[in-house]
């Protein structure tokens, strides 16, 4: 069994509690390109208040996957 791990991980934070969307895209299109080079995990992004979002590669999220987490919501997920 062979273990990826990946340390890819970036955290937004928007200035005066403006939606960050633009700084959120660019996370992932940046994470896109990261998971291409090993073609093993997917995106995870994750919401931790309504200013702050993490975008990061994920062993437990399919390959080709984008998995959204809103923990500001009661924890809400949507995969896409």
């Amino acid at each position: 069994m062979t273990q990826h791990r990946s340390a890819f991980s970036l955290t937004v934070t928007a200035p005066s509690g403006q939606p960050p969307e633009s700084e959120i895209d660019q996370a992932v299109q940046t994470a896109i390109t990261e998971a291409l080079k090993e073609g093993t995990q997917g995106i995870k992004v994750t919401r931790h208040d309504y200013a702050t979002f993490t975008v990061e590669l994920a062993e437990d999220v399919t390959f080709g996957t984008t998995l959204e987490i809103d923990l500001v919501e009661h924890g809400h997920t949507k995969r896409r």
